[in-house]
């Protein structure tokens, strides 16, 4: 019964994840990777932008215009 209920317990886990950024993503890849490894599992991906950078490289992650697919298909 206790093993059930540890199970249930992970389970019913939701994570929030919060990414801070000045703006320059230097593994724009491994980012993308994480982020695709993640989109399967319960998940919230909150990015903040800090200072005054160009965020351009932002709108890649958001996925809003286009979904974010590895070479894989994922």
């Amino acid at each position: 019964m206790a093993e059930r209920a540890k199970k249930n317990k992970v389970e019913n886990m939701y994570h929030i994840l919060f990414i801070l950024t000045d703006g320059v993503v230097h593994d724009m890849k491994d980012t993308l990777d994480s982020i695709i490894a993640l989109s399967s599992l319960p998940v919230s991906i909150i990015i903040i932008g800090i200072g005054e950078a160009d965020f351009d490289n932002m709108e890649i992650l958001d996925g809003d215009e286009m979904p974010i697919i590895n070479p894989l298909g994922n």
